[in-house]
């Protein structure tokens, strides 16, 4: 055997041997599961760190794995050709032995092989796969990255949807996650309640974030120019629905920036009706994960909310979803949060629209939330009538005063909770 010979022999050994690991280690993961990541988030450390990186990023890992695996198999294919085409003084031949060589070592070393060793292997082995691609990773950035990529592109060319936007996670990986979340000793106490609002997202719907009725910031199409202005600069909003006769009749969504290439062209009296765009009716009953998914396939950012009459009952947005799992957004329109408001110990004023599960987990008691969702709603559930500030009621054990109301709903209210002394005294 000659020297070059050698060299293609000993390259398509190490190839081969190459797309085994990677295969295995891509295996590895997607084998991962919940009891594996409990057994290494409880030993803590930086096996722990390593396997939240891993469930923060998948398709980096998975397809630093995927890429090194699929390249040993190319170089391995074509020595195989190289190497055994020539033994066979026929081309034909020769091809037909290379090609069946070469996919024994394919269906071996890429499927049965990595198959069999991965489905016995502990989260020791998970760990070292993490650091292994890890380290592939940042080595062969320079390639790994650009081919990442160029997938999403092509993925995208194809009406795809390309990193991970389909599931990349699947629903175990979102339990392991969560599992990660409950470790004090792994993350920090705001990344622990993100990835508890992502888990409970499934279980959330419209009506329960969207912005009711009464507090929708809406146009008449008839509306002249000045007054569609004036509601823009007051409110802060840039889409604002449209109604016809009745908000019951939303016939579009104004975008400002719409109006303002209107402005640009030299156009000072615009028809609403032929700027606005089509609106985006959902119901109330919607789930918001896949409510969030359809906003953003479809590149849209409002909703209007629809109850079972087909009356409006609201509208939602992406930032009100967005706000479910990263906590309240602010932006240069918003004032400073003043929906809870922590007087003393056992006093608090809050907003009348506050989510009584909300109000729950934080003073960290127990008022029904299945009948009515606010405060506001406790109040005129409990009093059978629309609250008037100055109105008192007690109700276990908790004291709540309307400080402020309008003719229609209660606004403030001042939320008075027994101490624990109080408690301790009593027993």
């Amino acid at each position: 055997m000659d020297a070059s010979s050698f060299l293609k022999l000993f390259g398509l050994f190490l190839s081969s041997i190459a797309s085994a690991v990677f295969s295995s280690m891509e295996m590895l993961l997607n084998r991962l599961r919940r009891e594996e990541v409990k057994e290494i988030v409880d030993k803590g450390g930086s096996d722990a760190d390593r396997v939240t990186d891993y469930l923060r990023n998948p398709r980096k890992y998975l397809g630093t794995a995927f890429i090194i695996k699929g390249c040993c198999l190319v170089v391995s294919t074509i020595l195989c050709f190289m190497l055994f085409r020539p033994i066979v003084a026929s081309p034909i031949y020769g091809n037909l032995i290379s090609f069946a060589i070469a996919s024994t070592l394919i269906v071996l070393l890429g499927e049965i092989i990595p198959y069999n060793y991965s489905k016995n292997r502990g989260p020791t082995s998970v760990v070292h796969a993490i650091s292994t691609l890890k380290y592939t990773y940042i080595l062969l950035y320079p390639l790994i990255k650009p081919l990442l990529w160029g997938g999403n592109i092509v993925i995208r060319a194809f009406g795809g949807t390309p990193d991970g936007e389909n599931g990349m996670v699947s629903e175990e990986d979102l339990e392991a996650l969560q599992m990660v979340a409950d470790s004090d000793e792994v993350l920090e106490e705001e990344e622990r309640e993100m990835i508890h609002r992502i888990w409970e997202l499934p279980d959330t719907i419209v009506r329960e974030i969207m912005v009711p009725r009464t507090e929708m910031v809406c146009l008449n199409v008839e509306s002249d120019i000045q007054k569609v202005l004036d509601v823009a600069v007051e409110s802060g909003h840039s889409r604002i629905p449209v109604y016809e006769d009745t908000i019951d009749n939303i016939i579009g969504v104004l975008y400002v920036k719409d109006l303002l290439k209107c402005w640009r062209d030299g156009i000072s009296q615009v028809n609403l009706a032929e700027i606005i765009r089509e609106p985006f009716f959902v119901p109330e009953v919607k789930n918001v994960k896949d409510l969030f998914r359809e906003l953003r396939l479809s590149r849209r950012h409002i909703a209007i909310v629809v109850d079972e009459y087909g009356g409006t009952a609201g509208l939602v947005t992406m930032e009100d979803i967005l706000e479910e799992i990263v906590g309240d957004i602010q932006d240069e329109y918003d004032l400073e949060d003043r929906s809870f408001q922590k007087l003393d110990e056992n006093t608090y004023i809050v907003d009348a629209r506050i989510d009584l599960h909300e109000v729950n987990e934080k003073l960290e008691i127990e008022m029904p939330a299945d009948e009515v969702e606010s405060i506001g709603g406790l109040l005129a559930e409990l009093l059978g009538r629309v609250p008037d500030p100055g109105d008192e009621v007690e109700y276990g054990g908790i004291k709540f005063t309307v400080l402020e109301a309008d003719e229609r709903k209660a606004i403030k209210v001042r939320i008075e909770v027994p101490g624990k002394s109080d408690e301790e005294g009593d027993n």
